[in-house]
Order: structure tokens, then C-alpha cells, then sequence
């Protein structure tokens, strides 16, 4: 349950920090490049993504149950963006790898106990 917990305090901090971004507008657009429709779109997924951490955690006996919904959605996607974003020296890359990988061995020793 301590993976689970320390994958879902990173959700809140990675998609929560990126999700919040869209407040400001000046910070997101320094940071993440010209903000679009679809920049917007993704933003507003990562910050559900945090809020639903937040639930998880301060629900925790729903806690498991969210989570095999929600870790395996993210490191589909997390996954993917390793095959579909071309600039392979991207660091939004390179962090939803790693997040990936380790929502996967989360969820791999959680399915051993």
C-alpha cells in the first residue's frame, strides 16, 4: 500500500503542478510553450489526475480500488508518449517513462502479495 501512496503523492505533484499551470497563463506558457486548445485539454486530465490522488488518499478504503483503475490508465498513456512524441530528448518524455515504470512495479508487487 506504501507504493500506492508514494505513486499517488507523485501524481498530485507532477499532473497537480502541471494542471495547475493553466492558472497562470504567463508561467504555463514559459514552461510548457505556446498554450492551444490542446495544451488546455491535457492540463485539465492532469489536474483530474491529482484530484484523484487526493481522493484516493484521503479515502483509504478506496484507495486500492482507485488506483487499479487509475495506474494502469497512466502507464498506457505514459507509455504511448515514448512511441508518439518525436523529440525523444523531450523531459516530458523521460518523466512519464519514469512515472510509468514506476506505477508498473507498484502494481507488480502489489499483485505478488
Amino acid at each position: 500500500m506504501l507504493l500506492f501512496k508514494i505513486g499517488l503523492i507523485i501524481n498530485i505533484l507532477v499532473a497537480g503542478g502541471f494542471g495547475i499551470s493553466l492558472i497562470n497563463k504567463k508561467l504555463h506558457t514559459k514552461i510548457y510553450g505556446t498554450d492551444n486548445t490542446s495544451r488546455q485539454i491535457l492540463s485539465s486530465l492532469y489536474l483530474a489526475i491529482a484530484i484523484i490522488s487526493i481522493l484516493a488518499l484521503i479515502n483509504e478504503n478506496h484507495l486500492k480500488n482507485i488506483v487499479l483503475v487509475l495506474f494502469p490508465f497512466q502507464i498506457i498513456y505514459k507509455i504511448l508518449t515514448v512511441f508518439l512524441i518525436v523529440d525523444k530528448r523531450s523531459p516530458v518524455l523521460w518523466s512519464n517513462l519514469i512515472i510509468g515504470i514506476y506505477l508498473s512495479f507498484a502494481l507488480y508487487l502489489n499483485s505478488t502479495y
